[in-house]
């Protein structure tokens, strides 16, 4: 039941995201995360948390808490404060799906974000644990070196060229920050005053 929740989701975003609807706005509706408001847990385990959030911001839907404002826990007051992943939803553009299933059971979402970074989101739809490399060719980063920060861990992975290694638990996501890295030569343009 909740793996076909945010199928379903996943299937209606990218509905509107693709313009098959006319001009449109998301309403994923309310985020089931943590005790709700009849007392229950959500039935969604902490990683499906974590994507269905990252799904609502990179599609920059509406953040409408569906749980119990009193009796928040931790880990679901970590997921609704998190000022990089909020960011996402707030002031990112150009948020599409880039490709499903190009790896099996995964899907992977971007948008451009502030100071010319790239938001990626990859998204593991399977009932394992799906390994690969993530090229920065898919999101026209093409042979750019980058450095790339893990948005739900707080913490930047360094630089790297090309792609990056990533392993996402069973209906897990990984959410990145990827800034373009500018050598002497190749600086970005500065900001006019």
């Amino acid at each position: 039941m909740v793996l076909y929740y945010i199928l379903i989701s996943l299937t209606c975003i990218r509905s509107i995201a693709s313009g098959e609807h006319g001009e449109s706005w998301p309403d994923g509706d309310m985020l089931p995360l943590g005790v709700l408001v009849n007392g229950h847990r959500t039935s969604l385990s902490e990683d499906e948390q974590l994507s269905l959030f990252s799904l609502w911001c990179i599609f920059r839907n509406p953040l409408i808490f569906g749980g119990n404002l009193l009796e928040l826990d931790e880990f679901t007051m970590s997921i609704l404060s998190n000022p990089e992943v909020i960011s996402i939803n707030q002031a990112s553009s150009n948020n599409r799906q880039l490709w499903a299933n190009k790896v099996p059971n995964v899907q992977a979402w971007a948008a451009s974000g502030t100071l010319n970074s790239t938001y990626v989101a990859l998204f593991n739809l399977g009932e394992t644990t799906s390994s690969f490399q993530f090229s920065f060719a898919d999101v026209d980063l093409t042979g750019n070196s980058c450095f790339v920060r893990d948005l739900w861990l707080h913490k930047d992975l360094g630089q790297s060229t090309g792609s990056i290694s990533v392993s996402i638990n069973s209906h897990g996501v990984k959410l990145f920050q990827l800034m373009r890295c500018y050598s002497p030569r190749n600086q970005p343009p500065k900001n006019s005053k």
